[in-house]
């Protein structure tokens, strides 16, 4: 049973981690999926091996800032590859990142063992829930938000299987592709996700 949580938590993770394939963010998801298979190994060392030939301190330690890691890097592929391509969002998408990565060091410190008193406890409760309301809130208006620059385009049947094919082919998004090709025929510079 163990071993299928782990499985099914880390096949999850790597699905935030490939959503930046192909984009400006894939640094982000390679990173992430390096921490991803790091913190499932060391699980699956804690479920199986012999706990007298190793020293489990540190591997736990280790084990709780590399899911630490793993986390935080899926919540920030999420908000990036969700949210980036909308300019007005950028001071809430890039506040909510410094919040996770602030969360996650703090976290990651108290793993590592540096002492807590009751205002550490509070200020994690206070940049979690910051973390949490930001995230939620970059998402949704991210995916279901609208820019009052945006534009809505309708194309021919043929145009647009041609460039559904194409998106399909190299993983970027239609609207990324149309922004590009536009970009380009004015010669502006496109924002690429």
């Amino acid at each position: 049973m163990g071993t299928t949580t782990v499985a099914g938590c880390a096949s999850m993770l790597m699905l935030c981690y490939l959503a930046t394939w192909g984009s400006r963010y894939g640094w982000r998801g390679a990173a992430g999926a390096l921490a991803d298979v790091l913190a499932s190994g060391l699980a699956l060392t804690l479920l199986w091996a012999d706990w007298d030939s190793f020293d489990g301190d540190t591997v736990g330690r280790l084990f709780g800032v590399s899911v630490v890691a793993a986390l935080t890097l899926a919540q920030v592929c999420l908000l990036a590859v969700l949210a980036a391509r909308r300019t007005s969002l950028g001071m809430l998408l890039w506040s909510t990142v410094a919040l996770a990565v602030l969360l996650a060091a703090v976290v990651g410190g108290l793993i590592l063992g540096v002492d807590a008193d009751e205002g550490t406890v509070r200020f994690i409760g206070i940049v979690a829930i910051l973390d949490v309301l930001g995230t939620l809130v970059t998402i949704a208006l991210g995916v279901f938000g609208r820019d009052e620059k945006s534009l809505t385009v309708t194309l021919t049947p043929r145009v647009a299987a041609r460039l559904r094919a194409r998106s399909l082919e190299i993983g970027v998004p239609v609207t990324a592709l149309v922004d590009e090709a536009i970009a380009r025929y004015w010669g502006l510079s496109a924002d690429r996700p």
